[in-house]
């Protein structure tokens, strides 16, 4: 089994069962076990590893779907290689992911790049 991400397809069978509620911001994870959407991701991986608590949202690159992200945000909409997944996670200010609810804009890219082939 391959613990990379390499389409948003597999982005969206880990995200899309997580309850909204479970989702934050400016964060991987927090005490309670709620993540931004690479922590979640990251949570995924760790648990298929078998990787002890504590460890368990350390890779901050969500085992590729950091670089996935910003490649699709670079090519679709423009924004500058800085700029990925986190960024549409952490605010809704990158048009046209201006949800108000996290995982909203959060599903809206993962929906817009797996339209778009990614």
């Amino acid at each position: 089994m391959s613990y990379k991400i390499t389409n948003f397809t597999q982005i969206k069978e880990i995200i899309e069962r997580i309850p909204k509620e479970q989702f934050i911001t400016h964060s991987f994870v927090n005490k309670v076990g709620n993540c931004c959407f690479l922590g979640h991701i990251n949570m995924h991986f760790n648990k298929l590893m078998n990787i002890p608590e504590p460890y368990k949202a350390i890779i901050g690159d969500g085992y590729g779907a950091r670089e996935l992200t910003a490649k699709f945000l670079k090519e679709k909409f423009g924004y500058n290689f800085a700029i990925d997944g986190s960024h549409i996670n952490n605010s809704g200010c990158y048009k046209p992911y201006i949800e108000k609810e996290i995982k909203d804009r959060v599903m809206h890219m993962i929906n817009d790049a797996i339209s778009a082939g990614y």
